[in-house]
């Protein structure tokens, strides 16, 4: 009957410390897989630290671009205009808003370029202006003035004096000539502070 027992105990114990073994020998094979080699431990701390040097290179480099940029900025920001070349740029605007008007008309245009420089001008200009009418004719005669240069001679807080090149072309029915003159334009500064013609001179 003894004999019988261990035989049983045997055969049932046997594949059980088997069983056990070969699940054992599995769960430490997979626990070993799982853990990284000291290879692949080393070659990530290498790749982990040229990560964070490259980081650190171009946050530096940006750095240098912003500062470089913004240093840009300052050299190259305009000086503020003043009111001096605020009344000279004035000045030369109007010098060619009057001279191309009041110098360009045709005898067809029923005098219509005086009327057009009359609130540029003083009184006493705008009495010299009303004096320059052209006569009608059937035969076209017309003038075409355009300002080539202009400069600042002088200027003050009342008056002020430009020097101007123009190129005038005339034209008939027939001809078209084209001409060069230079002269001067004479300005007043009025009560209400605006510049004003007050004489042109041109030959």
């Amino acid at each position: 009957m003894l004999d019988l027992r261990k035989r049983i105990l045997l055969m049932v114990g046997v594949p059980v410390l088997i069983v056990l073994v070969l699940f054992g020998y599995l769960i430490f094979r997979s626990m070993t897989k799982a853990l990284p080699s000291t290879q692949e431990i080393e070659d990530t701390q290498q790749e982990q630290e040229y990560q964070d040097d490259t980081v650190y290179e171009t946050v530096d480099d940006s750095e240098q671009d912003t500062y470089a940029g913004v240093r840009d900025d300052i050299e190259q920001a305009p000086e503020p205009v003043t009111q001096q070349q605020k009344e000279e740029l004035y000045v030369r605007q109007l010098s060619r808003m009057f001279i191309e008007r009041f110098y360009s008309y045709s005898n067809q245009n029923k005098n219509e370029h005086l009327q057009d420089v009359l609130p540029l001008a003083t009184q006493n200009m705008q009495k010299y202006i009303l004096k320059q009418k052209v006569k009608t004719s059937d035969e076209y005669i017309g003038v075409t003035t355009k300002l080539l240069s202009s400069e600042i001679v002088s200027l003050t807080e009342t008056n002020a004096e430009v020097k101007v090149s123009v190129q005038q072309q005339n034209t008939t029915a027939k001809t078209t000539e084209k001409s060069q003159k230079s002269g001067k334009i004479l300005f007043l500064k009025d009560i209400s502070g605006q510049w004003k013609v007050d004489g042109v001179f041109l030959k």
